[in-house]
Order: structure tokens, then sequence, then C-alpha cells
């Protein structure tokens, strides 16, 4: 009997706060959650932007008037400081020139397309101006002395044998030596006197320089 007693009792305590909890429960009502969203503040004056630089660049809240402005890369191209010296143009490159041609007239006998000694020596002391020279001209010249033809056969003869010179002696390419004849033209003096006679039988070498560039 006393056994049954304290079990009644005991379950009796633990049912006594039920209601209370219950009770509790009932008198306190909780907000819903559209209450509690209707009753939120907004947010007035703020933006989301893009703070800091690089790697270091984050998303934030800021104030519209204190967020970062974002700007052309053109402005801040044109912002940076010019190099000191620096005028913003470049240096063109260097022109090229052609250096004056040297040369030298070589005289020949009446009716002659035979190279003198004198002639010889004379292209031999420039053989280093050929050899650096791109191209070189030979031209040949006659008296009025004869006929026509036989002065313009005999001009080419004169610079063929120069021309001839200049390879065989002097190892000049071919590719690099032009000829040609002028017979009965062009005179330099009068033909009436023999020193005019003796100018006019020549026999003109150009040596065309290679272009030099300018600093």
């Amino acid at each position: 009997m006393r056994r049954y007693v304290q079990h009644a009792a005991l379950m009796l305590s633990a049912a006594l706060p039920l209601p209370i909890l219950l009770s509790g429960c009932a008198s306190t009502p909780m907000p819903d959650s559209a209450q509690q969203i209707s009753g939120t503040r907004p947010l007035v004056g703020f933006a989301i932007a893009q703070l800091g630089y690089d790697k270091s660049s984050y998303f934030g809240m800021c104030l519209q008037a204190a967020c970062p402005v974002v700007t052309p890369k053109t402005n801040a191209l044109s912002a940076q400081p010019a190099v000191p010296g620096d005028t913003g143009q470049k240096a063109s490159p260097p022109q090229a020139r052609f250096m004056k041609p040297e040369g030298i007239v070589i005289h020949f006998d009446a009716a002659s397309a035979e190279l003198e000694q004198s002639a010889t020596a004379a292209l031999a002391q420039l053989a280093d101006q050929a050899r650096h020279a791109a191209h070189i001209t030979v031209v040949g010249r006659t008296d009025s002395t004869g006929s026509r033809a036989f002065n313009q056969r005999l001009a080419w003869q004169r610079a063929r044998v120069v021309g001839t010179f200049l390879r065989e002696q002097l190892g000049i390419a071919p590719a690099r030596i032009t000829v040609e004849g002028r017979g009965a033209c062009c005179y330099v003096a009068d033909n009436t006197t023999s020193d005019g006679r003796r100018a006019n039988r020549h026999a003109v070498v150009t040596f065309h320089l290679a272009q030099e560039a300018l600093p």
C-alpha cells in the first residue's frame, strides 16, 4: 500500500509542470516571419561597390557619396608622369644618302683602244675604290676624226678594254661593271685643235659607292 501511494505521488508531481508550461506557451504569442520582415528598417544612402585594388579588392557596403567611381583607363594613362626628355614621338629611322661617286679619266692615242702603262698604273692605284664600289660604269669616247661608225665602234672598244682590266687585273665581278660607247658625241673639248682632240679620246671610269646611313 505504501509503495503504491509513493508511486502515485511521483506520477502526480511529474505531471503538474506540463499544464503550466503549456499555459505559458499559450499566453505568450510569437510574431510570425511576415511581421519580422515588415518591421525591419531599410538602409538608406548605402550601396554595394568594389573596394580595394587588384588582388586585394572586395565587395562591401559604402555610402553612395563615398563609394569609389569607375574611371576609363585612358584617364589613368594620361595622368602618368612623363619620362624626362620624352616628347612622345618615336625617333625616325636613319635616312640613307648616296656618297659622291669617284672616277678617273683614261686617255688613249689616236685611233687606238690600247691601254698605256700610265693608264694601267692609275687604275691599279684605285683598286681599293673599285673593290668597295657598289657598281662601276665605263664610258668610251672619241674625237671627231673619221666616220661616225668608226668612232662608235672605237668608243666601245675603249670601254671594253678598261672593263677587261678591272675584271682580270683587279678581280671585279662582271655583274658590277657596265660598259658603254659614245663615239662622235658629247665632246669635252674643241676638235679643231690637237689638244682638244686628245682630250676627247678617253674613257670615263666612275665608281658608284655604296649608300651610307646618316647619323
